[in-house]
């Protein structure tokens, strides 16, 4: 080529000298991506709105507002792509990179049951499962969180379910018996979100002995709805079913207590997949991997929620937790020094309280253990 003559355009298909390794690398890439995906950008409808269902390894069941038909459609989607570099996926990453991405993020699993999305439903025939793309999360009215379980040295937030109005947090009275301090740390963690909590004894048929009647009633005076459940005898069943009418309602509680049991019970239909007790360890074994929610007959929704051996509070400060036992409020700002710990201070009113039996004991030994332990 003569000096100042143009190039011509190269229309052999050739790469182009000098960009062999980008350019094969992106027409490598765009080659690997499943054709149904293309033809699902290609179909995307207007945006709507709706709620995630559940959410797993990076998709999105999600069921739209306006919807006017029953059941209700649901589409199977996924976030958009320039969302998705925003976001941590546990369970897609591999280990590796899951925890650099924790070391660079605030939170994990950022889109979750209970979200509200803008979506874009698609129209591509042939599939199963209608699809979409998820463009927008709306922002949030409250949500579960717990501190995320990583190998990371910064604390990161675990999103459970999203825009929920009440918990119910399920002990059983028998395998595995109650784990009470568990039951205080879910109880706190569901007061820190700002939840409206309440605490059901499944498995009552097992029968109930007299601290479990002690431990309930303490709960009563503390102002939470105490329910007493046996989806065996359908004991308690409709007064929870009452309870959660109308309203979006997770259960939550350790492994094998039941909890999906009950879904079946307060919604006949959902046929959720009941676990087993192991003999080894006396724990449930989990049968609800991810958090999901099942829309109600008479409205409202009831989330299911995988079963919790651990759970480590989120954004919650030392001078706080003490707020989140409500029976504490009475004496909180009586002690002797306007900063008590309420552990070892003097002068200090709820561990007099606690002395004079007004205040239950063990659950001002779940407070000091929140307090020393977080």
């Amino acid at each position: 080529m003569t000096s100042g003559s143009a190039r011509r355009p190269d229309r052999s298909g050739a790469v182009p000298r000098g960009a062999e390794p980008g350019f094969a690398r992106g027409m490598e890439m765009r080659e690997r991506i499943p054709a149904h995906l293309r033809d699902i950008e290609a179909t995307l409808g207007e945006a709507t709105t709706g709620t995630v269902l559940r959410a797993t390894s990076g998709y999105f069941d999600v069921m739209p507002h306006d919807h006017d038909v029953a059941p209700a459609p649901m589409y199977r989607c996924r976030v958009r792509d320039r969302m998705r570099k925003n976001f941590v996926f546990s369970e897609s990453h591999a280990h590796a990179q899951r925890v650099d991405d924790v070391q660079r993020r605030e939170v994990v699993e950022p889109v979750v049951a209970g979200d509200r999305v803008r979506f874009r439903p698609s129209h591509v025939s042939g599939v199963q499962v209608p699809a979409g793309v998820i463009d927008e999360v709306l922002p949030r009215t409250r949500a579960l969180t717990r501190q995320a379980v990583t190998d990371g040295k910064i604390p990161v937030g675990q999103t459970l379910v999203a825009n929920l109005d009440q918990i119910v947090v399920v002990a059983s009275a028998a395998h595995p018996l109650p784990r009470w301090g568990f039951v205080d740390r879910l109880l706190a963690s569901c007061a820190a979100s700002g939840f409206e909590a309440r605490v059901c004894l499944n498995k009552v048929d097992f029968g109930i002995d007299a601290d479990m009647v002690t431990e309930l009633g303490w709960y009563a005076r503390a102002g939470y709805g105490v329910h007493l459940t046996s989806a065996t005898t359908m004991e308690g069943i409709d007064e929870l079913r009452d309870a959660v009418a109308g309203r979006t309602t997770a259960f939550t509680g350790p492994s094998g207590v039941g909890k999906s049991t009950l879904l079946n019970a307060i919604e006949p239909g959902l046929a959720l997949k009941v676990g087993e007790i192991s003999r080894s360890t006396n724990k449930g074994k989990h049968t609800t991997r991810f958090a999901q929610l099942f829309p109600l007959e008479n409205g409202g929704f009831l989330a299911d929620t995988p079963g919790l051996r651990q759970l480590a509070l989120w954004d919650v400060s030392d001078s706080d937790i003490d707020q989140l036992f409500p029976e504490f409020a009475a004496f909180i700002g009586k002690c002797r020094y306007g900063n008590c710990s309420h552990v070892t201070d003097d002068g200090c009113a709820i561990r007099a309280a606690v002395e004079l039996g007004d205040l239950s004991q063990r659950r001002y030994f779940s407070y000091v253990k929140l307090f020393t332990d977080g």
